[in-house]
């Protein structure tokens, strides 16, 4: 082992795969959590009256706001998602 390969390996040890998994349970039930308690919210803005929608950023080309159900539809797989991250599901180890 080379000086500097040892330095680096003293200054940058490898984490264990404990370390990565248990950040990442702990932002996904986070946000799972968050978005879970303000899901209600969310289904009362889907719901807001028409002359209400002012699109920002992306959203700009939408004429009109989505039908509710496609909102919340939406906001129900990304939901979905996150719990399968959380979970790890399809997760690679590179």
């Amino acid at each position: 082992m080379t000086l500097v390969q040892a330095l680096v390996d003293h200054l940058r040890p490898a984490a264990q795969p404990v370390r990565p998994a248990v950040l990442r349970l702990a932002t996904g039930t986070f946000s799972a959590v968050h978005n879970i308690r303000r899901r209600p919210m969310f289904r009362r803005l889907h719901r807001q009256e028409e002359t209400q929608f002012t699109p920002v950023g992306v959203v700009r080309v939408l004429r009109r706001p989505l039908p509710p159900a496609v909102a919340d539809a939406l906001f129900d797989a990304a939901q979905a998602v996150n719990v399968a991250a959380t979970l790890g599901i399809r997760h690679r180890v590179t």
